[in-house]
């Protein structure tokens, strides 16, 4: 199994249907800065499986906290939501979908084009 692979195939599936009512200025923070929170990813051998992709990737849990200004028990719930609705995926990147609602979030608030 290829890393980039499974990642892609995460894509594809898109974000779960009917989940945006979820989405909170939180989440919006969470999904800002989990682009930026350094990570570490664990390369199998390519006969090697793993069940879950997200078992691959390490960062510092702490460090997204602090960045996205959440207490841990507010982190940990919106963390778990966002893999599940796959709003984030284990690459660093975020949906498009969630991107175009960040952009819209800079573009009302601070009048940012982007």
């Amino acid at each position: 199994m290829k890393f980039d692979e499974e990642v892609e195939k995460l894509k594809e599936a898109g974000v779960v249907a009917g989940t945006f009512l979820f989405i909170d200025d939180d989440m919006i923070k969470v999904a800002s800065v989990w682009q930026i929170v350094p990570k570490t990813v664990v390369q199998l051998e390519d006969d090697e499986e793993i069940e879950d992709i997200w078992d691959l990737v390490s960062f510092d849990p702490s460090e997204l906290m602090r960045l996205a200004g959440l207490p841990l028990r507010r982190y940990t719930d919106l963390f778990h939501r966002m893999r599940l609705f796959n709003y984030i995926y284990p690459d660093g990147t975020i949906a498009k979908e969630v991107r175009a609602i960040i952009n819209q979030k800079l573009s009302a608030r601070f009048g940012l084009k982007t």
